[in-house]
């Protein structure tokens, strides 16, 4: 059986995006609107193909301090953004500018 990852090498037409699980919390509000949702963890697609367990495992712990009145895992993907345009914000070289001097 081919796993998911192997399975993205093969076809290559996902390869420039990245999906990524998101993590988030309500927290118990005293009134509507207190707390804003938070996301509280996130893995990527190659950290998830090894480690399945690791995000529900991450939400039961949340879930049991009983702080939140919910907490889901919510699918993403960057689409047409792509781990290209990711790893070029966090590079530490920025992207060179023409510009005229005068």
């Amino acid at each position: 059986m081919i796993n998911k990852l192997n399975q993205r090498a093969l076809t290559g037409a996902r390869e420039n995006i990245m999906d990524i699980k998101v993590l988030f919390g309500q927290r118990k509000c005293e009134y509507p609107g207190e707390y804003a949702p938070e996301d509280l963890r996130v893995v990527d697609q190659y950290v998830d193909d090894t480690n399945p367990d690791w995000i529900l495992d991450q939400k039961k712990f949340i879930e049991s301090t009983n702080e939140f009145e919910r907490v889901e895992i919510i699918e993403v993907s960057t689409g047409t953004l792509g781990s290209e345009c990711i790893k070029e914000k966090l590079s530490v070289i920025g992207k060179t500018i023409p510009a005229l001097v005068i």
